[in-house]
């Protein structure tokens, strides 16, 4: 990402730490903040289908 953006490694690193603290990506009560991270935890197995199913719907 560094060399894409024509910057060095350490300002991406805190750009992406700033944007985890502004938009954290799971919300409250869930696995995710998305579909694709909801079944994403689902194929790490650190959820079980059911699970996913929930949340997904």
């Amino acid at each position: 990402m560094a060399e894409v953006n024509g910057v060095s490694q350490p300002p991406i690193s805190q750009m992406l730490q700033r944007a985890r603290v502004e938009a954290p990506d799971v919300r409250p009560g869930t696995h995710g903040g998305t579909a694709y991270e909801v079944a994403a935890r689902c194929a790490a197995g650190e959820i079980d289908p059911e699970t996913m199913r929930a949340e997904l719907i």
